[in-house]
Formats: structure tokens, C-alpha cells, sequence
């Protein structure tokens, strides 16, 4: 599953407008099933994981606050689940810049996102 959903993720990229055209929303929900799965150590530990944190690193820089919410939730999970190595992985991945556009914003324009992730038992604020 996570080789799919990091697959579907890899093809995202921030500028490309027409991409987010005919992806119909698809992307904010693999980063919210990869934020679920992410919840378990075992899955965390296989190999695939690594290969997805570039791609939600990536998507942080989304003009789509929903897709920079769930990659931040993807990889809130990834920490507090994950190995050294694993966390390793995500400072590495420059994530800390998209993260760092999320503060304040996530209080203030996404709340509605919040009782989303409440939902999937996910952190209301995956920036702190």
C-alpha cells in the first residue's frame, strides 16, 4: 500500500497546475492514508517508508493547504512512531521549511481539517 500511495505522491509536483487539475483531490487523501498507516511501527519499518518522505517533503510546498496539512500529518506520524533513523530521514528530507510555512496558518485557516484528523485519530496540529 505505501509503495502505491508514495507512487501517486512522487508524480506531485508544486507547479504543476494542471496536475492538481486532473488529480480530483486524490493527493490529500494519500497523504491521509499514509498518515493512518504511519500510526504503525511495523509499517513505518519497511523499506518503502523512506522513499515516501521525499515525496511528502515535496508536498508540503502544495499551493493546497489541504495536501501541506496531510503530508504534515503523514510525517507528525513518522516522528512519533519512527526509529532514529527515521526521524533522521525526515530532517534530512527539508521538510522543516514547509513545515515552518504551516505555523500559525494551521490555527488559524484549518480547523474544519482539524475534525478531519480527529476522525482518522490523528493530531489536530501536526506542526507542533
Amino acid at each position: 500500500a505505501i509503495e502505491v500511495l508514495t507512487e501517486k505522491l512522487t508524480n506531485f509536483s508544486p507547479d504543476a497546475c494542471q496536475m492538481e487539475l486532473e488529480d480530483g483531490g486524490g493527493t490529500w487523501v494519500c497523504a491521509l492514508l499514509l498518515a493512518i498507516l504511519f500510526q504503525d511501527r511495523d509499517v513505518i519499518r519497511a523499506g518503502a517508508t523512506m522513499r515516501a518522505i521525499p515525496s511528502l517533503a515535496n508536498l508540503l510546498r502544495s499551493d493546497e493547504a489541504i495536501d501541506r496539512y496531510f503530508a504534515a500529518q503523514a510525517l507528525a506520524s513518522l516522528v512519533c512512531n519512527g526509529s532514529r533513523g527515521t526521524l533522521l530521514a525526515v530532517g534530512n528530507s527539508g521538510a522543516a521549511g514547509g513545515l515552518i510555512s504551516l505555523l500559525g496558518y494551521v490555527e488559524l485557516n484549518i480547523s474544519t481539517l482539524g475534525a478531519l484528523a480527529e476522525e482518522f485519530s490523528l493530531a489536530h496540529n501536526p506542526v507542533q
